[in-house]
């Protein structure tokens, strides 16, 4: 069974991933939860410890589909011989 130090750090990620993506009342039941494994009814606000979250960078082209690369066909330098007889 996980410690309640291990579901509290657990928690305040998956927190700060709710914050991130604006899911106010995913972060309230969240808060509710770390408030009842402290025992306390204060809702808890720090950021996690441990992992660090960092935002999806967005790119200048997204929202463009990839476009399909293809080989270039190898052209030999000299012809392949006729066949001897």
């Amino acid at each position: 069974m996980a410690s309640i130090d291990n579901m509290l750090a657990a928690l305040k990620r998956e927190r700060a991933g709710y914050v991130s993506r604006g899911l106010d009342d995913r972060v309230a039941q969240v808060d509710e939860e770390i408030a009842r494994l402290r025992g306390d009814d204060s809702p808890e606000t720090e950021e996690p410890q441990g992992r660090t979250a960092t935002p999806p960078q967005q790119t200048a082209d997204q929202g463009t589909p990839p476009t399909k690369k293809t080989a270039a066909k190898k052209a030999s330098a000299t012809p392949p011989a006729p066949p001897t007889e």
